[in-house]
């Protein structure tokens, strides 16, 4: 068991090759820290709070929310932004699958917006509540918006169906055919 004091507060985390990769709110970072010396590597500055990481190809994707409202791919080895596009909401958490983002955008843009990584470009965006978390499986992009889990039919970008939450989904997460949705306040799990 160990911790890294970092300057702000980790919103969001994802692990790829001994390394965290830490979206941080109040300091607009995004910081790398080794797992296997528990110190911090290297961080980057944001544009605005960091909300939601995934990490594919070398590429770090890190939603903004207040003060930035992107997406935001760094590059690992060079430690740098490679590319950002503009939101039209908070960007509250990112999955990445087959060459696409998919960014939950709560406040403001309330939508799940999939942006072609090739391109750098938005391709697709479906409206919803207040989208916080998102997760991709097989073919499906599963959200956690408002007091709902939705699931969108990635090839057809349409709502597939949606059950209702016992308080806020805040986040969610696939596994085997099961999405697992981490319940805010009013909700019991």
């Amino acid at each position: 068991e160990w911790s890294v004091s970092l300057d702000g507060n980790a919103k969001a985390v994802a692990l790829s090759s001994g390394t965290a990769f830490v979206a941080e709110t109040n300091t607009n970072r995004l910081t790398a820290v080794d797992v296997s010396s528990e110190s911090e590597i290297w961080s980057v500055s944001l544009d605005g709070d960091g909300r939601g990481v995934a990490v594919s190809d070398g590429t770090v994707f890190v939603t903004e929310g207040e003060g930035g409202k992107a997406l935001t791919a760094v590059d690992i080895s060079s430690q740098s932004e490679s590319w950002s596009v503009s939101l039209d909401g908070f960007g509250n958490d990112v999955a990445v699958s087959d060459g696409t983002a998919f960014v939950a955008e709560g406040f403001e843009g309330q939508a799940l917006t999939a942006v072609d990584i090739s391109s750098q470009s938005e391709t697709w965006s479906v409206s919803m509540g207040r989208a916080q978390g998102v997760d991709v499986s097989g073919g499906t992009a599963f959200v956690a918006e408002g007091k709902s889990l939705t699931a969108v039919d990635i090839s057809s970008q349409s709502e597939s169906w949606s059950v209702s939450l016992d308080g806020d989904g805040n986040d969610v997460a696939v596994n085997d055919g099961t999405a697992f949705v981490a319940v805010g306040p009013d909700g019991k799990s």
